[in-house]
C-alpha cells in the first residue's frame, strides 16, 4: 500500500505483516506517515505468499481514499470487507475474482466504482450508496450468485456490461436520473424479469 509523500512499504513488508492473519486490517499509518491509497496489485493474489492468501476479511480504514486497480484480485478466501468513512473509489479489477466475497460495508464518502471491480464475486445482494455518481462498465459482470441490486440514486448511466453474466438477476430497478443504458448492459441476464 502507499503512504502519502513519495514513500511506500514494500510488498516484503507487507507479507511481514501478514502473516499468519486470516483477518487483514490495514493501517492508518505506516512508518509514522498516513495510508492514503492501497497500490496497484498490492495485494493481488500472486503476489502474496503463504497464509496471506488465506485472508477471509478485509478492513480499509478511511485514511485510505483510492483502492488501487487489482490491489486484491483473486484473493479467493475472501468473505467481507469492510471499507471505512473516507474511502473515495474503489479500482478497476480491485476484488475480481474474489469468488468467496459475499458481505461489504461502502461508506457515504464512496463516489467511483470502476471497471469489473466486484466482477465474478460471490455476492447474492448488493446495495450501492447514493453517494456513487459514477459505476464504470463490467463492475458487475459474472456474479452469477446475484438476485438483488439496490443502484445509487445519483446515476445518470448504466454502464456497457454492467451485470452481463449475471444470470440470477431478477429485477431492478433503474435510478431517476439515468439517461441511458448502455449496450449490454444485462446481456446473459436470463432471469431478469422486471426492470423498472
Amino acid at each position: 500500500y502507499a503512504v502519502s509523500g513519495r514513500r511506500k512499504s514494500s510488498l516484503l513488508e507487507a507479507n511481514e505483516i501478514l502473516t499468519a492473519l486470516p483477518v487483514l486490517e490495514i493501517p492508518s499509518e505506516y512508518n509514522g506517515l498516513p495510508v492514503t491509497e492501497i497500490a496497484a496489485e498490492g495485494f493481488k493474489y500472486g503476489n502474496l505468499e503463504g497464509s496471506a492468501t488465506a485472508i477471509t476479511k478485509l478492513v480499509i480504514p478511511g485514511s485510505v481514499r483510492v483502492i488501487g486497480r487489482f490491489s486484491f484480485t483473486g484473493l479467493t478466501s475472501l468473505e467481507e470487507v469492510v471499507l471505512e468513512e473516507g474511502v473515495e473509489v474503489i479500482g478497476a479489477e480491485a476484488f475480481f475474482r474474489c469468488e468467496s466475497l459475499t458481505k461489504i460495508s461502502l461508506p457515504g464518502s464512496l463516489k467511483t466504482i470502476e471497471g469489473r471491480a466486484f466482477g465474478s464475486t460471490g455476492f447474492t445482494s448488493f446495495t450501492v450508496p447514493d453517494s456513487v455518481n459514477e459505476i464504470e462498465e463490467l463492475a458487475f459482470a459474472n456474479c452469477e450468485k446475484l438476485v438483488t441490486v439496490d443502484l445509487s440514486s445519483s446515476l445518470t448511466a448504466i454502464s456497457e456490461g454492467l451485470f452481463a453474466g449475471c444470470t440470477k438477476l431478477a429485477s431492478l430497478t433503474v435510478p431517476a436520473g439515468v439517461a441511458r443504458i448502455d449496450k449490454g448492459a444485462f446481456s446473459g441476464c436470463e432471469s431478469l424479469r422486471s426492470l423498472v
